[in-house]
């Protein structure tokens, strides 16, 4: 577990050279979009969840979410600002935020140990840590959960039901742990290879 460290302004490398560990999402981005996230009936089928492993403030590396009524894209599949960071504007060459970060709320003050969630289309990202609370960075674990009829991504397995779930031994349930740590080493390498 890497906690989001560094100076304001720096950008942290791993030991081999990473640029994700230690660092944070740091631009406003949708993991899903509006479709992917609710079925027809506005069910949601994507929900995400995220845990601080200690007390998180503001200038900690807070995660920040955007609710949906200042949201005016949150159900536009339609549109490429759906999903868009960034796009060129009215003024030549210039890049603009299509979120409306202004209209954006910190998830902190919290202690560790709470949980907290939103739907897979909100506009989220994580906060810088300051310098000032760099003794203590913001570390978390984040979970996403998927209804079965839910997206999935292309190279990831079909979801597991509750009765195959309950009839894991340990073996595979260590086994699906390190297969979910693979598929996000590209952000976070574990400090020290592990086997199973």
């Amino acid at each position: 577990m890497w906690p989001c460290r560094g100076k304001e302004g720096e950008l942290t490398l791993d030991p081999d050279g990473n640029r994700y560990v230690g660092t944070n999402f740091a631009l406003p981005h949708r993991d899903y979009t509006f479709s992917d996230s609710y079925d027809t009936v506005g069910r949601l089928k994507i929900l995400t969840l995220w845990l601080p492993l200690c007390d998180v403030e503001p200038d900690s590396g807070c995660m920040f979410v955007v609710p949906k009524e200042f949201d005016p894209n949150n159900q536009r599949d339609d549109i490429s600002q759906h999903m868009l960071v960034q796009h060129t504007g009215w003024l030549a060459g210039k890049s603009f935020l299509g979120f409306p970060v202004a209209a954006a709320r910190a998830l902190a003050p919290v202690k560790a140990g709470t949980i907290m969630g939103w739907a897979g289309n909100t506009i989220h990202w994580g906060g810088q840590c300051h310098r000032r609370c760099a003794d203590n960075p913001r570390a978390s674990i984040a979970w996403v959960f998927r209804r079965a009829d839910a997206v999935q991504l292309a190279d990831v397995e079909q979801g597991l039901g509750y009765e195959e779930v309950k009839n894991l031994t340990l073996q595979q349930r260590l086994n699906l742990i390190q297969s979910s740590m693979d598929y996000f080493k590209h952000w976070s390498t574990p400090r020290a290879e592990s086997s199973y």
